[in-house]
């Protein structure tokens, strides 16, 4: 995706250090101009892709 110029989040590389998982994703999606997630299972499972979700 990024080799067709989309700009991506992946959480272990651009998350701040530092920087609570919450704060990282609410920055993550106030500078976001669209959002797509994947669906796996792994992702349904997770509390954390819930919550980004909600």
């Amino acid at each position: 995706l990024e080799q067709r110029g989309l700009v991506l989040l992946v959480h272990g590389r651009d998350f701040v250090a530092g920087t609570s998982i919450p704060a990282n994703i609410f920055r993550a999606v106030a500078e976001s101009r669209r959002t797509l997630a994947v669906l796996t299972r792994s992702f349904v499972e997770s509390y954390w892709c819930n919550f980004e979700l909600q």
